[in-house]
């Protein structure tokens, strides 16, 4: 039986590895996860910020992230962007980073566009450094400068200008090599 013929299953056989409460097997809940079938997207999203929320774990963590929500992107486009806005907008470490550590694999999808959403959630992270996130900030900086050069320009300079003190600019600085 595979993940997509039976996700009923599949999805109480992810629920029952994460429960297990091991690394291997949480990696596996999430890969069963991550290729669920889209088609009730809540089920999935709310797996994923109950997971989120209780786990620890830096590898789950960044295996959450991407390899947890990999459908969820690609063909639920509009209950991503939510479930992203959601770890933002939370003030929660553990969600930020989530959000911190999805956003890349958003930006590498080409038919994604809208990049001053990604400006917006980023900006107040980006003028209020906190060390817990910092490479993953840089990281989603990059990929921004990849993307679109002249609009990360523009939206380095006001972070600068606005910053609250000089960890925006210790930040930022490993990423200028982008342009």
């Amino acid at each position: 039986a595979s993940i997509v013929a039976q996700p009923e299953a599949a999805f109480n056989l992810a629920d029952a590895l994460w429960n297990q409460r091991w690394l291997e097997t949480r990696l596996l809940a999430l890969t069963i996860l991550g290729r669920l079938p889209t088609s009730n997207p809540d089920l999935i999203s709310e797996r994923v910020r109950e997971w989120g929320s209780s786990c620890k774990e830096e590898k789950v963590l960044k295996a959450l992230a991407s390899d947890g929500v990999q459908r969820l992107r690609k063909e639920q486009r509009e209950d991503f962007i939510r479930l992203l806005e959601d770890w933002y907008s939370s003030g929660e470490l553990p969600q930020v980073l989530l959000g911190l550590r999805s956003t890349p694999d958003l930006l590498k999808d080409k038919k994604f566009d809208n990049l001053p959403l990604i400006f917006r959630w980023v900006g107040p992270l980006v003028r209020d450094v906190d060390l817990e996130f910092k490479e993953d900030l840089r990281e989603v900086m990059r990929y921004l400068i990849r993307r679109s050069p002249q609009e990360t320009a523009f939206f380095i300079r006001q972070a600068l200008a606005s910053a609250h003190d000089g960890k925006t600019a210790r930040m930022l600085r490993p990423v200028v090599d982008e342009f």
